[in-house]
């Protein structure tokens, strides 16, 4: 190595040397942004872990050489920039359905800020006769306006996804092959076995994974899955249906309009089945459920965007409009706000006292 490129490596390492700790907070703020997002949505990990490059092996990735045309030279020739992992998260899920779900939240976490071409499924990746190093990466740049956390606004952060098994093949075999020289291994014997083995995992991580789902259906505990998915989905006619049925165990009946539905919810900028979600009262959805009466998905909508911005919901609906709600509606959501002083303020609003079955 001749000797600019070792002074420019001996600079980038004091920079680095320098600059470990915002890494290794970056980290934890990415990390901690994912945990209390899953913890939120009541998902299970494995496990999880942040680090910062060690000095030793950001050396040893700022030296590497590369050959072209059969001369080397350094692989990175402005470290700094171009090194995309110096901070990293890991997120260890048990199931490769679980992966999914948590490769969303990551999106809609950073979905501005993820580096496209630096993310990617390593699975796909990988040639056909390839061993398999598998997990989900992305590559996100920091940008909150958290007035404590400003400073590390443009650092990079890689975010692994594996299950347990794709990290067990990741901590045994990734530096002996990945960091070795695994395309020069002469043995065949040795090579066939170990993509033997890489290909059992994932064949036995998808078989676990599909006799999980069958108990889960046998027992019924495939709805916290499926709900997660449901709440990625853009709200369709059917989505926001099945979503509906979930929240009160299939005691809702069908529209009279979705398409007075669909404007209310876009009027409160709501376009995904989460947004609607993250408005509605969980504690009166259970209050909801125990009472004995008709509630069509219409009304379901209107119930949650009241209760959640009642003033919001009359400046977006029409005021001619009578609204109607039965008694027991009345008392259940007087409950968590002041219906009393909501209908003097808007007198389109009416109770139905009479236990007849409105169409409105």
């Amino acid at each position: 190595m001749i000797d600019n490129e070792s002074l420019r490596i001996e600079n980038f390492i004091k920079w680095y040397e320098s600059n470990q700790g915002k890494y290794r907070n970056a980290a934890d703020f990415v990390h901690n942004k994912i945990i209390n997002f899953i913890k939120s949505q009541k998902l299970n990990i494995a496990n999880s872990c942040t680090r910062a490059k060690t000095v030793d092996s950001v050396y040893k990735k700022a030296k590497k050489m590369v050959e072209k045309d059969g001369k080397y030279s350094l692989k990175y020739s402005n470290p700094q920039s171009q090194i995309m992992d110096f901070a990293g998260v890991r997120i260890i899920v048990y199931l490769p359905s679980d992966l999914k779900i948590i490769s969303d939240a990551v999106e809609r976490l950073f979905k501005d800020h993820i580096l496209c071409d630096e993310s990617g499924n390593k699975v796909d990746l990988l040639g056909k006769d390839k061993v398999g190093y598998l997990s989900i990466h992305y590559v996100v740049t920091i940008d909150t306006n958290e007035l404590e956390y400003t400073d590390l606004n443009g650092i990079k952060c890689e975010i692994q996804i594996r299950t347990v098994l794709q990290d067990a093949w990741a901590q045994i075999f990734h530096d002996r092959l990945y960091k070795g020289n695994y395309e020069s291994i002469e043995d065949s014997s040795i090579v066939r076995r170990t993509n033997l083995l890489s290909g059992s995992l994932e064949l036995i991580d998808d078989q676990i994974d599909e006799i999980v789902r069958y108990y889960d259906s046998k027992n019924g505990n495939l709805s916290k899955k499926a709900y997660q998915a449901l709440l990625n989905e853009t709200i369709m006619e059917d989505s926001l249906s099945e979503y509906c049925e979930t929240i009160l165990n299939g005691k809702v009946e069908k529209y009279y309009s979705y398409k007075k539905v669909e404007e209310l919810l876009l009027s409160f900028g709501i376009k995904t089945i989460r947004e609607l979600d993250n408005c509605s009262n969980e504690e009166f959805i259970n209050e909801l459920k125990k009472l004995n009466i008709s509630i069509t998905i219409d009304r379901l909508v209107r119930y949650i965007l009241f209760l959640f911005d009642h003033e919001k919901f009359f400046s977006n609906t029409d005021c001619s409009h009578e609204y109607v709600i039965d008694v027991e509606i009345y008392n259940l959501l007087d409950k968590f706000i002041d219906m009393k002083e909501i209908c003097s303020k808007h007198i389109n609003l009416k109770i139905n006292d009479k236990g007849e079955k409105i169409n409105d």
